[in-house]
């Protein structure tokens, strides 16, 4: 009996012990993640890195924390590394072995954004294979769904009523919708993704980004409902918010090529043309004319 004593205790020793320890990982997790939002450094990150490595290997079997642990790790790699191969490699380690039945929206947009990262050629993307490539595109294909939800839980973090709070949340936004326009197949939602972001880009005042994404879906499928919008977009941030009436011009001159019956726009452009880089005196002194 005393020796069956003796086993439980130390079976409790040993389990309270762990449970210890996890807690204490835990809180200095909780602390680096918060001394790392106010002040980034490199050896904060490589800290907060390896204790996220080290809960996953200290708990194989905690899967929904694992492929959050190694996606935090992966975004800090990437984001404030700039470092995508190992981020890469986490997600994909993330994926083969802890992604079973779990929520995958994070992961998913973190995806994305490396994937765009790629198409655009950054910096943090400069070391990533052809193999981890080939990976990344595959998981991205086969989660439309959770991406679809990334940008859901996105955009209600960076809004409050319906005004966008957090510039930072919606770059990740644009970059979410860019690297899922990148793979979709559906004109429609290539369309609609690109829209969106050339629409968030403006309203968060990156109007030469605002401009790339609405010249991609204007030039890519001329034919489709939401070009129209996107050609006139470009012209009209071209006059009102960057000033470049020679670009607004062109722009607005290429609208009428193409659209000239447009229903929603052509009367607009016309008259934009009118009194582009006129002062609104002279304009006024021109309907006062007429």
């Amino acid at each position: 009996m005393n020796k069956l004593l003796l086993g439980l205790s130390a079976v409790f020793v040993v389990i309270f012990c762990a449970c210890t320890a996890d807690k204490v990982q835990q809180k200095s997790i909780e602390e680096l993640e918060q001394r790392l939002a106010t002040q980034f450094t490199n050896e904060r990150s490589d800290s907060l890195v390896s204790l996220y490595r080290d809960m996953v290997k200290a708990h194989p079997d905690d899967h929904a924390n694992n492929l959050h642990y190694l996606t935090r790790a992966a975004e800090i790699q990437f984001d404030k590394r700039k470092d995508g191969a190992p981020a890469t490699r986490w997600l994909d380690d993330a994926m083969a072995h802890y992604s079973e039945g779990q929520d995958l929206t994070e992961i998913m947009g973190l995806y994305a954004r490396i994937y765009n990262g790629v198409q655009y050629h950054t910096e943090s993307t400069y070391s990533i294979d052809s193999k981890d490539m080939s990976r990344m595109q595959t998981h991205l294909l086969r989660n439309n769904a959770w991406l679809d939800s990334a940008l859901v839980r996105t955009d209600r973090k960076m809004t409050v009523n319906g005004m966008v709070t957090d510039k930072a949340l919606a770059t990740k936004y644009i970059e979410i919708s860019e690297g899922y326009a990148a793979i979709t197949q559906s004109n429609d939602k290539y369309a609609e993704l690109l829209s969106m972001a050339g629409g968030l880009a403006k309203t968060i005042e990156s109007y030469n980004k605002a401009i790339v994404l609405y010249h991609r879906l204007s030039e890519r499928l001329p034919e489709h409902p939401k070009a129209r919008t996107a050609l006139f977009m470009q012209g009209f941030i071209y006059e009102n918010d960057l000033g470049d009436t020679a670009k607004a011009k062109a722009t607005y001159e290429e609208f009428l090529q193409k659209y000239s019956d447009d229903a929603d726009y052509a009367d607009d452009v016309k008259m934009a043309l009118k009194t582009l880089g006129k002062s609104a005196e002279e304009i006024v002194k021109g309907f006062q004319k007429q």
